[in-house]
């Protein structure tokens, strides 16, 4: 293993074409960048984009990235200027790959739609509808295979219809607590389950419901249907569900994990 290069803080996104590699920072005000392979010094393409993420270049030779934070797809040329929307109004989209016949294909996280896209015209047509949580797709020559949170692998067989390649589970159950009613809820990162028993687990919220507080590892009930919670972004909150919402109560603390309610609250 060899680090080509460091401070580039939530590096996600990254693709190579003919020989040059571009990556993503998959944050608020993230940059698109160019690394040299040989460790020289990152060329800065954009700055302050709104969580860019999984990204390919096209048919065009142009740099395809779906941004975020502001639930679009632009492209730019790899060599600079001046970037193009190419299609809005999505499903917070977080990649885009192509397929033979030059089309975007992206999967939709918070709606778990897999569109199909015409670059030209934007024009879109939804290939399958999947559970929320998606995370990235590819393609192994024409087949389409598509990934979420939970660890689920997906094909896209054509016409809507879909065959689970990887079932899906538990992603990283970090912290646990039981409510007044015996019903056992999960931190589990991306997601906040509820378990009853006999039955299969519910998601109460995921990352990108309304809401939600973050990427969730400690958890304690506190009645009413609400929680305390902390969070990997160094934050202490109290999430309802139901009615998403979530308070900060405390933050900018380091590596949170349980938490507890005292009996004074």
């Amino acid at each position: 293993t060899r680090v080509l290069r460091d401070g580039l803080p939530s590096a996600n996104g990254i693709t190579a074409h003919q020989g040059r590699l571009f990556i993503g920072e998959c944050r608020l005000g993230g940059r698109l960048l160019e690394l040299d392979p040989n460790g020289g010094a990152p060329r800065v393409m954009l700055e302050n984009v709104a969580m860019p993420n999984a990204m390919e270049v096209g048919p065009d030779g142009l740099l395809y990235y779906p941004v975020m934070g502001t639930n679009d797809i632009w492209r730019i040329h790899p060599d600079g200027g001046e970037p193009e929307r190419v299609v809005g109004d999505l499903g917070v989209p977080d990649s885009v790959k192509f397929d033979s016949e030059g089309y975007i294909v992206s999967t939709q996280v918070a709606t778990g739609e897999v569109l199909r896209i015409d670059p030209r015209s934007g024009a879109r047509t939804v290939l399958a509808a999947l559970n929320p949580g998606l995370d990235n797709c590819t393609f192994v020559g024409d087949r389409l295979f598509v990934s979420n949170f939970t660890g689920e692998i997906t094909e896209i067989l054509g016409g809507g219809e879909t065959r689970t390649t990887l079932p899906g589970g538990l992603n990283w159950p970090l912290d646990l607590t039981v409510g007044d009613d015996g019903t056992l809820y999960v931190a589990d990162g991306t997601f906040f389950y509820a378990l009853r028993p006999g039955g299969e687990p519910q998601t109460l919220g995921m990352l990108f419901t309304p809401g939600y507080p973050g990427f969730v590892r400690g958890v304690t009930a506190i009645g009413g249907g609400e929680f305390v919670v902390t969070t990997s972004g160094g934050q202490v909150a109290r999430y309802s569900p139901g009615n998403r919402e979530s308070e900060v109560l405390a933050q900018d603390l380091d590596q949170l994990y349980g938490v507890v309610v005292a009996s004074n609250g």
